[in-house]
């Protein structure tokens, strides 16, 4: 299910072609497309952010191992943000959050990070591992903590500036088969 966003009567959304695009939400025409990607793009959804200081209008969205942003005007990547619109970060799947001057991701395995990139530059402000990688032995099995990705979609509490993000189970270990 594709996440989109409506501002002032335009729809921001992936479509069928690896594209994002701006849709008139009053008679459905095109406004623009981006380029395509090679990648999944916002899979789960994706964000719209207007500067407070400045005219800027940008979209943010999760594509593979990336972090993008578009202007929000015109589709093209927003060239002052990490290397022409893209940061790198591990791998991603849920759309960003913004905190302020802060845009937040959450990444998967191997990763398994919580980032925090600067709004309009994309330089990393601080990243934090958020699950230590455990290699002991359960009753003589291995066990694997590998698993355990945020798939189920994070929030953000703005008033209290406490990120939220929701994990899918640790491993197969513990799905009942070997019981």
């Amino acid at each position: 299910v594709y996440k989109r966003q409506v501002v002032k009567g335009v729809i921001y959304t992936p479509i069928g072609d690896n594209r994002i695009a701006a849709i008139n939400g009053y008679n459905g025409k095109i406004i623009w497309k981006s380029k395509k990607f090679k990648s999944v793009l916002a899979k789960r959804g994706l964000i719209y952010w207007e500067d407070p200081n400045s005219d800027k209008k940008m979209i943010f969205f999760s594509s593979g191992k990336n972090l993008v942003s578009l202007n929000a005007i015109d589709g093209s990547f927003q060239s002052d943000f990490g290397s022409n619109g893209v940061v790198r970060t591990g791998v991603n799947l849920l759309p960003p959050v913004i905190y302020k001057n802060q845009i937040v991701i959450a990444t998967l395995s191997p990763d398994h990070n919580i980032e925090s990139h600067n709004v309009l530059t994309g330089k990393l402000e601080w990243k934090l591992n958020y699950k230590k990688k455990n290699s002991k032995r359960v009753g003589g099995v291995p066990y694997d903590n590998s698993k355990g990705n945020p798939w189920g979609g994070s929030s953000l509490d703005i008033n209290r500036g406490i990120f939220y993000i929701a994990t899918g189970n640790p491993n197969s270990y513990f799905n009942g088969t070997r019981r």
